[in-house]
């Protein structure tokens, strides 16, 4: 099971490398970083290094998830409830790989398990979008060359 996530606040940042564009992002090896809730869809960042020298950082996350990875998230009640926390905490969530139904549970998360209830939006292109289409307060099928099909 694998889902990543991405501090998006650098073009040079890759899953656990620490931004190259800013000098307050390196710690020692003796250093801790620990993140905390903020705004949505950015974490604060706290790291302090062993010569005391600590720094505040504002950060802006991605979350990328596999379809096998979210069919054990969301068979697991403590895993969805921890997955839809994080979520709200970044800026995007990207599902690659899922299927139909997955599709729909993740939209019906959404709208009934946030606070204040969001207006939930799906747009797909093809059959297999129709039940997370069908799922949200507003839905909107594209006609293209696969919807044809």
């Amino acid at each position: 099971v694998r889902s990543t996530l991405y501090r998006t606040n650098s073009f040079h940042t890759q899953p656990g490398e620490r931004s190259k564009s800013s000098p307050s992002s390196s710690a020692s090896a003796s250093g801790t970083s620990q993140l905390s809730g903020g705004d949505q869809g950015k974490l604060r960042e706290t790291k302090s290094s062993g010569d005391n020298d600590s720094s505040n950082k504002l950060l802006e996350l991605a979350m990328v998830i596999s379809g096998p990875a979210l069919a054990h998230v969301l068979a697991d009640e403590n895993l969805t409830a921890r997955f839809l926390r994080l979520g709200q905490q970044c800026k995007v969530v990207i599902a690659c790989r899922v299927s139909p139904l997955q599709k729909a549970k993740v939209v019906r998360l959404v709208r009934y398990h946030v606070s204040p209830t969001p207006v939930t939006l799906a747009i797909g292109d093809g059959a297999n979008d129709v039940s997370m289409i069908q799922e949200a307060h507003v839905g909107v099928g594209i006609s293209g060359k696969e919807g044809l099909q």
